[in-house]
């Protein structure tokens, strides 16, 4: 059955269709997309700590951070990834701060 609305003639269930499957598309790959990021700024932070005048805070930050993010993608252990994410962004700080220290001084 079409309605004709204006000049067009639109099938309603279709047109929902189309857009609820573009929308979980869409959100599907902007969540893979947040995951692929997440795992590379994991391992910067860990190649970052390998360097010479940066703290080995950040190293550690860097492998939390890693095992916070595939944490996460687990139910009912999520939790601890968020925990663990959020411990590895304040060593990230830390470490920085450290860092910055150690290079005016």
């Amino acid at each position: 059955m079409l309605k004709q609305i204006g000049r067009m003639e639109m099938a309603p269930m279709e047109v929902f269709l189309v857009g609820a499957l573009s929308s979980i598309v869409f959100i599907l790959l902007g969540g893979i997309l947040i995951f692929v990021g997440a795992i590379l700024f994991g391992i910067m932070l860990i190649r970052l700590g390998d360097l010479e005048n940066v703290s080995d805070k950040i190293h550690t930050a860097g492998i939390l951070y890693i095992i916070g993010m595939v944490l996460l993608m687990i139910p009912y252990v999520n939790i601890i990834g968020s925990i663990l994410t959020l411990i590895s962004v304040v060593m990230v700080y830390l470490g920085a701060k450290e860092t910055l220290s150690e290079l005016k001084s």
